[in-house]
């Protein structure tokens, strides 16, 4: 979502210092302040996280200003880019600037800007109703039991987390990303940086759409990882090493997947640092 909400500014669809409502003219307006495309993209929106029952959605959203109506009414944690908290409700809010903006639907949006450009052919929105017998079937953990999980509708989520993909088309993003396939290379500076309010540095952690942070041996590191029902996944690279690990897994189970993936590379990563 990030490398595409870039490509669309690029071109002049989307400008990131323009608040939502230049898009979306009846998103209410908190008193806190006006959300900016950048607040949006950096998680610094105020916009809370979803949270309880909102984990387990079966409900379908035709488009994502239907699905953004779910939180619309909530007031911000806190004043626009003031502070970063991780939030993917604003991302479906981001997905939503972008389908207005477009007059697409995110899934198209998608498809044509990123995913056929970096030639992710095992990669689409997730549907329910549309299931590819290919998929993994999705698993918990119940005491010592390892049982199926449920599938949830994920149109409340799309841009956050609702991609069916593989390990290999992670890796065909990545070097597209990489290779300036994708976005400028100015960009890429940009997603590598961390995220500043007035010159001071909120997470020295967060970058746009990466996780990022210096390895004592091994030089820089970003890292995206996420979980849900049934299911975790984790693209990571060691950009000075020249090692890039994706890995999937149908549990939303996050420390055997690092686990896994410390092995692979060889050598270890403090997750919890």
């Amino acid at each position: 979502t990030t490398a595409l909400v870039l490509r669309l500014s690029k071109t002049g669809k989307l400008n990131l210092q323009d608040p939502v409502q230049k898009y979306l003219p009846d998103y209410p307006l908190d008193k806190k302040g006006p959300i900016k495309i950048n607040h949006l993209l950096g998680h610094t929106s105020g916009i809370d996280h979803y949270k309880g029952k909102e984990t387990r959605s079966f409900v379908h959203y035709e488009n994502l200003r239907d699905a953004s109506r779910l939180f619309e009414s909530r007031k911000l944690k806190f004043e626009p880019g003031t502070r970063y908290k991780y939030t993917s409700y604003g991302f479906t809010l981001l997905g939503a600037v972008i389908e207005a903006a477009t007059g697409k639907s995110y899934a198209d949006n998608l498809k044509e800007l990123v995913l056929e450009k970096a030639g992710m052919t095992n990669t689409f929105i997730e549907d329910r109703n549309n299931m590819n017998s290919a998929q993994a079937k999705l698993y918990k953990k119940k005491g010592n039991e390892i049982i199926p999980d449920v599938d949830n509708d994920l149109s409340n989520i799309y841009p956050a987390g609702g991609l069916i993909s593989t390990a290999s088309d992670l890796l065909l993003f990545y070097e597209a990303w990489r290779n300036g396939k994708l976005i400028t290379n100015d960009h890429v500076d940009q997603m590598l940086k961390a995220i500043e309010f007035n010159g001071e540095v909120l997470d020295e952690n967060a970058g746009l759409g990466w996780n990022i942070w210096k390895h004592n041996k091994h030089g820089w590191v970003c890292h995206r990882i996420g979980g849900q029902s049934g299911t975790s996944a984790l693209l990571i690279s060691y950009r000075e090493q020249g090692v890039t690990v994706a890995l999937l897994s149908n549990q939303a189970v996050l420390d055997p997947i690092w686990e896994i993936t410390n092995t692979l590379i060889g050598f270890g990563l403090d997750h919890k640092k």
